[in-house]
């Protein structure tokens, strides 16, 4: 099964939302499932701005991992990316959504 993963929530070391959802890609795949993005949207682009061991969990996935370019300047994050992530947009993250079998959406 192809699973689309989207997380709107700021990172919480260890707990919260965006935790969460790295827990859920991680059993995913376990899993054998394919998961072909982890969009990152509003608050959740900060996930890609952090460098501790959820950043090297989140790459570890090898899958993509897409920050939303227009939240990511408004957030004043486009310098601070780190190097698993790349931009995206919400056109791109509608395409791999509709392609995908699944949409799980990690928010508050």
């Amino acid at each position: 099964m192809q699973i689309s993963i989207a997380i709107t929530n700021a990172p919480d070391q260890f707990r919260g939302v965006a935790y969460s959802a790295l827990l859920f890609a991680e059993a995913a795949l376990l899993k054998h499932h394919e998961i072909s993005q982890i969009f990152f949207y509003r608050s959740g682009v900060l996930n890609a701005t952090i460098h501790n061991e959820l950043t090297q969990r989140w790459q570890r996935l090898n899958v993509p991992l897409k920050v939303c370019r227009t939240t990511a300047i408004e957030y004043n994050i486009t310098e601070k990316l780190h190097e698993a992530f790349e931009y995206s947009t919400l056109t791109d993250y509608f395409h791999d959504v509709f392609k995908a079998h699944k949409n799980v959406v990690f928010a508050e």
